[in-house]
């Protein structure tokens, strides 16, 4: 499950190689703010990915956020490697971020669940700081 955190962070890392991606697509500084924006909207999207866990489990959950993963990065890469658009990869990196709400949701909602509720607040707490600190390994 921590895998799964591991792989929606990404998204977070987008400051580090956000001046390459603005010079491959010859963006303006305002369009990169906005590709930048798009991801950080799409993590915090997650009323349907928990609606999604509710009904059908991790498994469901976790298919779709790696479905929209490898169309979101997917879509990206091609468009930095054809030289499309700019909103194409603004596409791709919402989807980018709105795959790791789907993961994130997986991981946090089964870690709880498996544990005691005395113990629910620190799997939590373990959780989102693994999330946190994953950027720090991209």
């Amino acid at each position: 499950m921590l895998l799964l955190e591991f792989s929606c962070s990404g998204v977070l890392a987008f400051g580090a190689f956000g001046e390459d991606v603005r010079a491959r697509l010859g963006a303006s500084e305002a369009q990169l703010q906005l590709i930048a924006s798009a991801g950080l909207v799409g993590i915090t999207l997650s009323a349907l990915p928990g609606a999604v866990y509710d009904r059908r489990g991790a498994t469901a959950t976790t298919a779709a956020g790696a479905g929209l993963l490898l169309a979101g990065y997917g879509l990206s890469f091609a468009t930095l490697a054809r030289r499309w658009p700019w909103p194409l990869f603004l596409l791709g990196w919402f989807l980018v971020g709105h795959a790791g709400s789907w993961l994130y949701t997986t991981a946090l909602v089964s870690n709880v669940a498996n544990f005691a509720p005395e113990l629910r607040g620190y799997v939590a707490g373990a959780c989102t700081a693994f999330f946190g600190l994953s950027i720090a390994t991209l």
